[in-house]
């Protein structure tokens, strides 16, 4: 019989209709999410900016809802997290729970420059963000506020993680203590040097820089001139040059960044969520900085959960576990939601935030 597609032919139609499929499977699980949440748009000012925020609130449930503040990690994050928070969101409001998030200043609608904050800047944006919340008798229950950080996040948790600052409850997603020790992790994971006497290396030429203080004109120049960073054999890993001044700055506003002080005058309940095949922080030196911190009457504050085959945002590592997710792991999220994530990562995540607010 003669085949009347060809071999091209019928590539095409099953590539057709596996998109299809996709397609029809993203549409199902939008409108499965989309029916237990209802997005309000809201706009509080903190420290001279307007931040645009989404209030997330279950559909199904009447309020007043405990309500948990997503707090991003490092990046231009719109208040959505280009789609990840989305299944989140979705588990949360069948429990019951609202969430809030906002535009990074000079993201979506928000004003200012993300660029240009330090942790200290991005802490005050959420205590604004709470005392915003709080305003909102009839939707927030203004007992039950906790906040959810990820990443970057774990220096500005720890700065708000206390009663006197009307928080209850904190979750901690792939967090790291000490800002320049995690950038050295993470550049030696990224170079496949052997992570476990990373501590011991000598500094990256841009740690150098930041702590001579110099501009970034004067750190592209010292590059530039020297010779032998172009070889690896004269450091732990090869480095090329950071060339966005922007992010230069950045980093050289908060290198200094160490949560070591700030964990231990937390007074809430906190959970440290990791995954075991992070690339980006040293879990076990941050559950061990963690454990230091919460010693004595303190210790049952503290949960951790550590979850197989993880990635750093506590996604499937099977996926595809790299340092810098792309658009591929946020399409991913869109079609698939929840299980995309890491077996009971949601899950367990989700069932310790509503024992927390049936504790108050």
């Amino acid at each position: 019989m003669n085949n009347l597609y060809g071999t091209k032919g019928i590539s095409i139609i099953m590539y057709k209709h596996l998109i299809l499929f996709l397609v029809c499977v993203m549409l199902s699980a939008c409108s499965i999410q989309s029916s237990f949440l209802f997005k309000q748009r809201m706009t509080f000012v903190s420290g001279g900016v307007d931040l645009c925020g989404t209030l997330v609130t279950p559909t199904k449930i009447s309020g007043p809802y405990p309500v948990v503040v997503m707090v991003h990690g490092d990046g231009p994050m719109s208040f959505d997290a280009f789609g990840y928070y989305q299944p989140i969101w979705a588990e949360f409001a069948q429990r019951g729970i609202a969430t809030f998030s906002w535009d990074k200043p000079g993201i979506g609608c928000s004003t200012g420059n993300w660029m240009q904050q330090s942790m200290e800047d991005r802490t005050e944006n959420v205590k604004n963000a709470i005392a915003f919340l709080q305003t909102l008798d009839k939707t927030v229950d203004k007992e039950n506020i906790g906040i959810m950080g990820f990443s970057q996040a774990g220096w500005v948790l720890p700065k708000v993680s206390q009663h006197q600052y009307n928080v209850d409850f904190a979750v901690f997603v792939g967090t790291a203590v000490n800002w320049l020790r995690q950038g050295e992790y993470h550049s030696s994971v990224n170079n496949s040097v052997n992570t476990s006497p990373y501590q011991n290396t000598e500094d990256s030429f841009l740690t150098q820089s930041l702590k001579k203080s110099l501009t970034f004109d004067e750190y592209v120049k010292a590059f530039n001139d020297n010779e032998s960073i172009k070889s690896a054999k004269s450091e732990p890993f090869k480095e090329t040059i950071l060339d966005d001044e922007a992010r230069y700055d950045f980093i050289a506003k908060n290198w200094k960044s160490d949560a070591e002080a700030d964990l231990s005058k937390i007074d809430i309940p906190v959970l440290a969520a990791f995954g075991k095949a992070d690339l980006n922080v040293d879990v076990a030196e941050s559950i061990s900085y963690y454990k230091q911190a919460f010693t004595g009457s303190s210790t049952e504050l503290l949960s951790i959960k550590e979850f197989e085959g993880a990635t750093h945002g506590l996604m499937h590592s099977w996926f595809w576990n790299t340092q810098n997710p792309g658009i591929s792991h946020i399409l991913m999220i869109d079609i698939f939601g929840k299980n995309m994530f890491a077996d009971n990562a949601i899950d367990d995540i989700s069932s310790w935030i509503e024992q927390q607010t049936k504790d108050e």
